[in-house]
């Protein structure tokens, strides 16, 4: 670490161009060195400073270089912050718009995860690949599902993402919302033709999920209104009541047993939902589900 670095950094971050131009003159090996990790043209994208982008790539500044943290290149570092400008200047001086960091996340993902609508809309306007997956198996729809981020999630439907999309686990971006309880999200997805049963890895509907998060009625109404089976079994045998049950969720015990759940349906060991909540410690559902059963 050179005090040279020190002050580079320190022009870039005030947007001092006529110094950074200076010193880039004076120490062109300054362009793509490391201070902390990061290199200048990191530095100018995360703080937005288009002049001074331009500035280093005319100098010779990698435009795909790795910062160490993350592996992430500028243009993650411009969309992570929200930095219009500083995203635009790089797409068009030639920045992969679908660079994978060292979790081999998008740009694209990271704009969705932080429901960034202009940035979204800039990346797909220069070829963002809606299908990119990262490590863990999510694309930018499933990112936005577990946000609630409606407006992103819209977007990508009206650009042609499989609404049905599945990660690693054969989760779609329903569960995520469901998960979520992002109640405009999964209405929009609904609206959609999103498949309402589809089952995870593990055999586990969006209802699954929801039930096992929430005691919000209107948004687990949601799902049995739009055809979610009430006594859909998981790959071993569980019902969402077992999962409400063994989450303690007393509301949406209450609500699957008003719509018809069956009390009495064993899991494949043979375990009731009442036998979950006393499994699980869940006394007030224990206490529940007898009432209701005497």
């Amino acid at each position: 670490m050179s005090e040279e670095q020190w002050d580079l950094f320190n022009y870039i971050e005030n947007g001092d161009i006529n110094q950074v131009k200076l010193y880039i003159q004076e120490f062109p090996k300054l362009v793509n060195s490391r201070l902390k990790g990061l290199c200048p043209i990191h530095k100018a994208a995360l703080c937005d400073k288009d002049k001074i982008i331009k500035l280093l790539l005319e100098n010779k500044a990698d435009i795909n270089k790795r910062e160490l943290k993350n592996g992430a290149a500028a243009l993650h570092c411009a969309v992570a912050k929200n930095k219009v400008n500083a995203t635009i200047e790089l797409l068009k001086n030639g920045a992969d718009v679908n660079f994978l960091d060292s979790s081999e996340t998008s740009p694209l993902i990271y704009a969705a995860f932080g429901g960034f609508v202009n940035i979204v809309n800039i990346l797909i306007e220069y070829g963002a690949d809606l299908k990119l997956k990262n490590n863990d198996g999510y694309t930018a729809i499933h990112i936005a599902c577990t946000q609630n981020r409606q407006e992103i999630v819209k977007i990508l439907l009206e650009k042609g993402i499989d609404i049905n999309i599945r990660d690693a686990n054969d989760v779609t971006p329903l569960h995520y919302a469901a998960t979520g309880g992002a109640r405009e999200t999964v209405e929009l997805l609904i609206k959609n033709g999103a498949n309402i049963n589809a089952r995870s890895n593990l055999g586990c509907t969006p209802f699954h999920f929801a039930v096992g998060v929430t005691d919000d009625t209107s948004f687990l109404s949601l799902f049995i209104k739009n055809g979610a089976k009430i006594n859909e079994k998981s790959d071993t045998g569980m019902t969402p009541l077992h999962f409400a049950a063994s989450k303690g969720q007393k509301g949406a015990v209450d609500f699957l047993l008003l719509n018809h759940a069956n009390i009495d349906e064993k899991d494949n060991d043979g375990n009731t939902a009442l036998a979950w909540a006393e499994h699980e410690g869940q006394d007030h559902i224990v206490d529940f589900l007898k009432k209701f059963k005497s």
